[in-house]
């Protein structure tokens, strides 16, 4: 996780919860329909978890210079 000077994020511990229901149903999920749904899902889940993890970094980012201007 995210492990610094300031600790552990709150988006860490908001997301790994996450992460971990999606690691563990994964397996239960139906098959794709073939190569071109798969690719649809791989895009869009690349998508999303890029997504989360820019909102997670810029929150940090904002948070640690606001921690330093004080």
């Amino acid at each position: 996780m995210f492990i610094g000077h300031y600790g552990v994020s709150l988006a860490a511990k908001r997301w790994a919860p996450e992460l971990t229901a999606t690691l563990l149903a994964t397996p239960f999920l139906p098959p794709p329909d073939g190569p071109t749904g798969f690719a649809i899902l791989a895009l869009v889940s690349y998508a999303a978890l890029a997504a989360i993890a820019a909102w997670a970094d810029h929150r940090r980012s904002s948070l640690a210079g606001d921690r330093e201007r004080t």
